[in-house]
């Protein structure tokens, strides 16, 4: 079912969302997480299904589990799930320890469409790993169809720690992870300013 939620104050999880679909509205609020597991797809939200959205929400604390943590949601869970992420500023300190993959906004978002806008990361993630290939996406990471991704008027500024590879979206082909260059799409991200 979906649950729609408007924050009218700023909160603490300790647990996240175990599956969620709906609408999350953060009214200009924060939401201070403080999710110390060692979990796979570790954020606010574990696993996002169908239609998401969530708008002018603030994220900041920790995030610590084994892989895929992120500070808004772990994994798109179907190819049918759509997420749109606006206004949102995510600083939360990130980390994984088994397999390297993180991001600031989707750890995984397999086939789902993420478009984001006038966000901003400037969180911290660590990699604290063995794993001789490890990736940390800015914004999404591990998306099977990177060409449905809109990164648009959003600001990167996070530091990383322990990564092979810093992307803006990863991008993940069936056999490799890799670099999403924007393709066609509107990619208007930038390091500094806001």
């Amino acid at each position: 079912y979906a649950v729609n939620c408007k924050l009218t104050t700023d909160i603490t999880v300790s647990e996240p969302l175990e599956k969620y679909s709906g609408f999350i509205e953060g009214n200009g609020h924060t939401i201070t997480l403080n999710l110390t597991k060692s979990n796979l797809y570790y954020s606010l939200i574990r696993y996002g299904y169908s239609i998401i959205t969530i708008r002018n929400l603030n994220v900041k604390g920790v995030v610590s589990g084994s892989n895929y943590c992120a500070g808004l949601i772990g994994m798109l869970s179907n190819d049918m799930a759509n997420l749109t992420v606006e206004n949102c500023h995510v600083s939360a300190n990130i980390s994984t320890s088994n397999d390297g993959y993180a991001a600031g906004f989707v750890a995984n978002a397999n086939s789902g469409k993420v478009p984001l806008r006038n966000c901003l990361f400037d969180g911290n993630v660590s990699f604290t790993g063995l794993n001789s290939y490890s990736m940390v996406a800015s914004f999404v990471n591990r998306s099977h169809r990177a060409q449905d991704m809109t990164v648009e008027n959003c600001l990167e500024n996070g530091t990383y720690n322990g990564y092979n590879n810093v992307v803006a979206v990863g991008y993940y082909d069936g056999n490799s992870h890799k670099a999403w260059d924007g393709g066609i799409n509107v990619w208007t991200y930038a390091t500094t300013g806001f």
